[in-house]
């Protein structure tokens, strides 16, 4: 009960809105404070080794710039962190950060809800707030976690799903082929005024942040990193969207008139025989609609496909099942192996 008091008292420490990047700020630095799970899971997660003898502390004063959360290993600078949800990161206050001679030698981490649009420092390692969602929930079905690791891991896991910083486990049977059923219309039907159907449309947007979720996990192997070395100078585009045939063109179709998913693109320089891989759910209009992962060699509607795989929708789509295939797939394409 008093480790619970503390965590509480630590909450209540500052007054911020209740869901902002300063609130956050606060509920993370307690929860690394008062749970040896929470500060294993997170210093795994950036690569350090655990540690107990850690302290955090937030919006810390250096000169005109504040530090979000900064992490003190003997009352010294270890690691400082910015953490980023709806506002805009600036690499230039990043490499601000990077000449407060404090923290010089600390390791930088930046947390972000989406994906930087610009170059960062090479100084800062990008995680997501949504990894650090997954990696609770996998802690969280450990039923022997003591009390106070559980009830802070699962306020701040809870907390990081209002925020919207989560990942669905699963997308139901029913759920995905009504969503495809959903854009059948919209695609047939021509019509600009349909009603909202709010599982469909929730179903889509789970499925893209599973799409999402798999290429930033892909881009982080290090073959994958090899191969864009080796192309299109270091370039190795990814692309997720809807593509939608257009009428005139159904005629000649052999695939599917609809593909909502990912392409890596201009690997042709890496493998002669594969162009591009990509993996996503191809919807008919004439008839039904599937999940795959594939690779080509040339660009268009029209071309076959030279390696394709087929994910099997069971009761549901998982993502960790889903996340498996995929990736399974695209390592087979391009022959690599763990």
């Amino acid at each position: 009960m008093l480790e619970e008091k503390i965590f509480v008292l630590e909450l209540a420490d500052k007054d911020y809105p209740s869901f902002s990047e300063d609130r956050l700020t606060q509920i993370f630095s307690a929860s690394f404070n008062n749970s040896k799970e929470f500060r294993k899971i997170f210093l795994n997660l950036i690569g350090v080794g655990t540690r107990q003898d850690l302290r955090s502390e937030t919006q810390k004063q250096y000169g005109d710039s504040k530090l979000d959360v900064l992490i003190l290993k003997e009352n010294k600078p270890y690691i400082v962190i910015e953490n980023k949800v709806d506002s805009t990161v600036y690499a230039s206050q990043l490499r601000k950060y990077n000449s407060i001679k404090a923290v010089k030698n600390a390791k930088k981490v930046l947390i972000v809800k989406h994906l930087p649009d610009r170059k960062i420092p090479k100084q800062w390692k990008v995680i997501h707030w949504v990894d650090l969602y997954m990696e609770l929930s996998k802690l969280l079905e450990n039923r022997d976690l003591p009390e106070i690791d559980k009830f802070i891991c699962s306020n701040f896991a809870s907390y990081l799903k209002e925020m919207g910083m989560y990942i669905p486990p699963k997308i139901s049977k029913k759920d995905f082929y009504e969503m495809c059923e959903f854009i059948k219309r919209i695609r047939k039907d021509g019509q600009f005024e349909l009603s909202i159907n709010k599982v469909a449309i929730e179903s889509l947007l789970t499925f893209v942040l599973y799409i999402q979720e798999i290429t930033k996990i892909v881009f982080k192997e290090k073959e994958y990193n090899d191969i864009k070395k080796k192309i299109a100078r270091g370039r190795c585009p990814t692309r997720q969207y809807i593509r939608i045939n257009y009428l005139d063109d159904e005629a000649n179709n052999k695939h599917f008139n609809i593909f909502i998913g990912s392409q890596f693109i201009n690997l042709k320089n890496f493998n002669k025989d594969i162009w591009w891989i990509g993996a996503g759910v191809f919807i008919d209009l004439k008839g039904g609609s599937c999940i795959k992962a594939f690779a080509g060699k040339d660009y268009g509607w029209s071309v076959e496909y030279s390696k394709e795989d087929n994910f099997e929708v069971r009761e549901a789509i998982y993502f960790e099942e889903f996340k498996e295939f995929v990736i399974k797939s695209w390592r087979k394409y391009l022959y690599l192996t763990r």
